[in-house]
């Protein structure tokens, strides 16, 4: 809804990313507020609102990483380029967005008996969970680098033929996202929020300057995308890294005091 309300205002492919962007705020913030609300020790209050905008800074930074390519590309590409590049993304990022919120639920409900009563068996079940969902993020990227390119013109016309490359190009870093958002959710409960912020920073950094190194050498839509999806993909790996080493941190304190 929050998408259509700025394409009505801005019709732009930008206007979708903005839209994207301040709804995951908005969605991070109140699910902060809520969890706030719900009490704890009278002196956590200035810890929680740190954690909680270190928590929605993160939230913004790694929504932004996933649109950059969208908003750069509008000044390097064109707007053409960056409407293609849009819808190829929208099209690749359906999976996360249909389910991604619901795998981290449901990661979030088994890991919070462990962490609030200090018990192991964190990483294993982090293990478990990133396995089942890497195999389902499998299968939706060979579905989506299969029947994009095939049914982009049947289904959006000739005019968006590029989109369905582009889709096959964001299938594999956009269905990561399902695999990464349970992992990382955890790694605010841990109290890793900082650790969390300043990662997202350096993938957006990472994401920002490989769109333009490419765009400037270049200066293809389909190469740009080639070479930001790799980067993209890549920069996967310290997120997932760290919410392992706080899993693991967690079960050998758990230890420690059992």
């Amino acid at each position: 809804m929050l998408q259509i309300l700025f394409a009505f205002v801005w019709p732009t492919a930008i206007a979708v990313a903005v839209a994207l962007l301040v709804g995951r705020v908005v969605a991070t913030a109140v699910t902060l507020t809520s969890e706030a609300v719900d009490g704890g020790p009278a002196g956590a209050g200035e810890r929680q609102s740190q954690r909680g905008l270190s928590a929605i800074l993160s939230a913004m930074i790694a929504s932004a990483s996933s649109q950059a390519l969208v908003v750069v590309s509008a000044t390097t590409l064109g707007p053409v380029a960056s409407a293609q590049i849009a819808v190829g993304q929208r099209i690749a990022g359906a999976p996360a967005s249909l389910v991604g919120q619901a795998f981290t639920q449901v990661m979030l409900g088994a890991a919070s008996p462990l962490i609030r009563y200090g018990e192991t068996g964190l990483e294993r079940l982090l293990r478990r969970q990133t396995v089942r969902v890497a195999i389902l993020s499998a299968g939706a990227a060979v579905v989506l680098m299969t029947l994009g390119p095939l049914l982009a013109v049947p289904v959006l016309g000739e005019d968006y033929r590029a989109a369905g490359d582009l889709t096959a190009i964001f299938a594999v870093p956009l269905s990561l996202t399902l695999v990464a958002l349970p992992a990382t959710s955890l790694m605010i409960p841990l109290g890793r929020e900082r650790q969390l912020f300043a990662i997202q920073l350096c993938r957006l950094g990472a994401i920002v300057t490989a769109i333009l190194i490419s765009s400037i050498i270049w200066s293809d839509t389909v190469v740009v995308s080639i070479v930001t999806s790799a980067v993209w993909t890549a920069a996967y790996v310290p997120l997932l890294y760290a919410a392992f080493v706080a899993a693991r941190t967690h079960d050998r304190r758990a230890l420690e005091n059992g």
